[in-house]
């Protein structure tokens, strides 16, 4: 049985991921509470929690763990806070007119879990009887087989369980791996206790989903997936972004791979339009200055999709946080210029064009993004600069003359059919007459 419901506003959404355990000194619910003001100052939509249960022992990796590695779906981690504080922490979400959605981890637990403990028989064991994983260099885990239709009444019980506590959705660690069964089981009895429910899958690189194969796994492709899911991760490009960003090819490859995206997907898809989340190298890693970095982050906000901010990017950092350990985002470095910025581009990200608007990338040059966004009462443009280059481009689609930029840095010149590069984002719009 198919659910598609994809639902084209969160096109205009923005959702920020939350590490708890690294988000504060204290690394508690408590101080997220206090931080949720500055998140919704930036345009916020979706608070998206990462893990929030009780860390396995066994195997683990770091000292304080990883919060992939889950003992026990219904204990909240005592790092964070208790039930109360989690409790606390929706009603403030709420308050300040956002959504809360947690990290569910459905394809392991770890290896000292209580379901290992209780149900031995619902995981995957080695030729030598032990726990293990199936793929991946988790070793701190072991796999469900899903062999058994009581576990997907466990964990649908569980999801369940998170609603009615308040929890507006979740984001699917790995969702291409879990059978389709468990989804077409869950996903009605869901919608009943919740009819708006957030539905977000992590759906996995094209290398790993072809590994997955190759070891005999069956893997869910992106047009089954959206049959249960509103967003999915644009891992099916971002590793084009990156060989841009690194010089292995060229920007207009990677448009040309965003274009490809757009040809093949169905109707009303949302993708999660991210630079950098808990899994990837921080936004400084790809960009030369700040400059650059705001043109990186204006195309997460100009692609079609949901715009996905991870926790520190106020911070301008190129430090990814450790997984595994006690991390701090260091806030002293947060840069108000960046908050304002980024608040800015939420404001614009609220036009109906970028959710039904038709949506084309026009070439200037190889190391140069230009993004044209139509509907019937206008054009917009975003000129983006991510690699600083100093060139007289030429255009031939706009009159000379000065339009003014959007973002409020230099207005867009053309002048005898020619268009020069700045290092700021620059977005115009066009009325059409």
């Amino acid at each position: 049985m198919s659910m598609k419901k994809n639902n084209l506003k969160y096109r205009n959404q923005i959702i920020y991921q939350v590490f708890p355990r690294n988000f504060s000194k204290e690394g508690t619910f408590s101080e997220i509470i206090k931080k949720l003001p500055d998140i919704k100052k930036l345009g916020t939509d979706i608070l998206y929690l990462m893990p929030i249960n009780e860390i396995g022992v066994i195997c683990r990796k770091g000292v304080l763990g990883s919060p992939y590695s889950i003992k026990d779906y219904y204990e909240i981690n005592k790092e964070y806070g208790d039930l109360e504080d989690l409790k606390r922490l929706i009603s403030a979400t709420h308050d300040q007119k956002m959504k809360i959605i947690i990290d569910i981890v459905f394809n392991h637990t770890s290896r000292d879990s209580v379901l290992t403990k209780k149900h031995p028989e619902w995981f995957v064991h080695n030729e030598l009887g032990n726990f293990t994983n199936r793929f991946g260099d988790w070793s701190d885990i072991t796999d469900f087989t899903y062999a058994n239709d009581e576990i997907i009444k466990y964990l649908t019980d569980v999801l369940c369980y998170y609603l009615k506590l308040g929890i507006d959705g979740f984001r699917f660690d790995v969702c291409s791996v879990l059978p389709e069964k468990f989804y077409e089981y869950c996903l009605p009895i869901l919608k009943k206790l919740n009819k708006n429910i957030i539905m977000i899958g992590e759906s996995v690189h094209p290398d790993f989903r072809k590994h997955i194969l190759d070891l005999g796994y069956d893997v869910l492709d992106e047009a089954s997936l959206y049959n249960y899911f509103d967003i999915l991760y644009d891992y099916d490009v971002f590793p084009a972004f990156q060989k841009a960003m690194h010089g292995e090819i060229t920007l207009s490859n990677y448009m040309d791979k965003i274009i490809e995206q757009e040809q093949k997907l169905p109707m009303g898809y949302v993708k999660l339009r991210y630079i950098e989340n808990h899994d990837m190298p921080r936004i400084m890693s790809y960009f030369k200055n700040k400059e650059a970095s705001f043109c990186g982050i204006a195309l997460i906000y100009m692609l079609r999709g949901m715009t996905f901010l991870y926790n520190g990017i106020e911070t301008l950092s190129d430090h990814q946080i450790s997984l595994f350990d006690k991390d701090d985002i260091e806030w002293d470095k947060k840069e108000e210029d960046v908050v304002s910025f980024i608040s800015k581009l939420s404001l614009l990200k609220k036009d109906n064009i970028y959710q039904t608007g038709i949506f084309n990338v026009i070439n200037l040059d190889d190391d140069f993004i230009l993004i044209k966004w139509s509907n019937e009462e206008k054009d917009l443009y975003a000129f983006l600069n991510l690699k600083g280059i100093e060139k007289n481009l030429d255009i031939d689609f706009l009159s000379d003359g000065e339009y003014q930029n959007l973002l409020g840095f230099e207005n867009v010149i053309i002048q005898n059919k020619k268009y020069k590069t700045i290092r700021y984002p620059q977005i115009i719009e066009i009325k059409n007459s």
